[in-house]
């Protein structure tokens, strides 16, 4: 959104959320709020976008409302609730939204600890590039947290 910034300087917040709209449709609402950026910070606010948006399919926003819901980010902290939108997200193939999936696995976050349902999710985060996961699944690797010791692959 750096484009954006120079973009929508000097507009009212009410013509800085209608510009945001337009520009980037419901996703960029939610952002907007949940940083404070042209308009006062609003955990609420931005939480209703994030849910619209997600409930329209975005994985994007699906991850995101896992994140809120996993940190207590404005709602109370519901781990349910967060697996729920992680898994939405995964499942549509989102490497963000499988990478928290199986970090909710390992830490054990609102399920029994599995580190092999963890490697699983960590694997097809990984293959899309997600750093945190190729780090994760590493490290699962080295040690034989779910999966058989591997120190070639751990690399």
């Amino acid at each position: 959104m750096g484009k954006s910034k120079f973009i929508l300087q000097g507009f009212t917040p009410r013509t800085h959320i209608e510009a945001v709209k337009r520009l980037f449709g419901v996703a960029g609402l939610e952002h907007i709020f949940s940083y404070g950026q042209g308009v006062p910070q609003d955990y609420a606010e931005a939480n209703r976008w994030f849910r619209k948006a997600a409930d329209q399919g975005n994985a994007d926003a699906q991850v995101r409302l896992g994140t809120i819901y996993g940190g207590g980010y404005g709602v109370p902290k519901d781990y349910a609730e967060a697996i729920k939108w992680f898994r939405m997200s995964a499942e549509q193939g989102n490497a963000a939204g499988e990478y928290y999936l199986g970090f909710v696995y390992t830490k054990a976050q609102g399920v029994t600890q599995d580190y092999a349902e963890a490697n699983k999710w960590f694997r097809k985060s990984a293959d899309q590039g997600n750093l945190s996961a190729q780090s994760s699944l590493g490290f699962n690797y080295a040690t034989g947290r779910g999966i058989s010791q591997n120190l070639v692959e751990a690399r």
